[in-house]
């Protein structure tokens, strides 16, 4: 049997045909940090914020005096009687370096040894105390935060954070993970935030959360 050279290539140029359209059709999301424009390709199984949900995003973006929240990702389908979202992206720049321009080894290299240091910055009475003050200020509801967030190692792309969390709310108890990378895309410092909310959290999971958070980070791009 002879396998026509003319067909298949014509079956290998249309299966490009159809893989480049698959990755055409993947969503962008554009911010800008300073004067310079990002753009991030949707990540799967992540959503803008629904009209329903925008104002929390933006009160919860105006929560944090200290970052500007560049985008907020849910996750999509997410399961609603869980409160906050169960499962969501906060993409952050720090407002004093929004107007830098930065290069990514360096950079990381003095993150890291912020963060890896032995006075890195922790959560402690000071700092939950701030946060309820400025959630209180942003949203109406006193939130404090306590857990054991902090550093969680380093590779050639991120400076990573993660750890369990908890936060007391109107009286309950919200438990959950947060993994973080601390990257330079475009030149700009980025914080790649994830957190996953849970009545039992899963320390297992922070490995699969880091590996998210850098996939996120590396994507991001002028």
């Amino acid at each position: 049997m002879r396998v026509s050279t003319g067909r298949s290539l014509a079956a290998v140029a249309g299966m490009l045909v159809l893989t480049n359209a698959a990755l055409a059709a993947v969503p962008e999301i554009s911010f800008k940090v300073g004067a310079v424009a990002l753009k991030l390709p949707q990540p799967s199984g992540f959503c803008p914020p629904s009209a329903q949900d925008a104002p929390m995003a933006a009160a919860n973006a105006n929560a944090d005096p200290h970052n500007l929240t560049l985008a907020t990702l849910l996750a999509c389908n997410r399961s609603p009687e869980i409160r906050p979202w169960s499962n969501y992206v906060l993409i952050k720049t720090p407002n004093m370096l929004a107007n830098g321009t930065y290069e990514k080894v360096e950079t990381l290299d003095q993150m890291n040894a912020v963060f890896a240091g032995p006075n890195s910055p922790k959560f402690d009475d000071k700092m939950t105390d701030e946060i309820g003050t400025n959630t209180e200020r942003a949203i109406g509801v006193r939130i404090e935060i306590t857990g054991e967030y902090g550093y969680a190692g380093r590779d050639a792309d991120c400076v990573y954070l993660a750890g369990p969390m908890q936060a007391q709310v109107v009286g309950k108890t919200v438990k959950g993970l947060i993994a973080t990378c601390i990257t330079v895309a475009g030149g700009k410092m980025i914080g790649v935030n994830l957190y996953q909310i849970s009545a039992a959290p899963d320390m297992a999971a922070l490995k699969a959360m880091k590996a998210q958070v850098r996939a996120i980070g590396l994507s991001i791009h002028r």
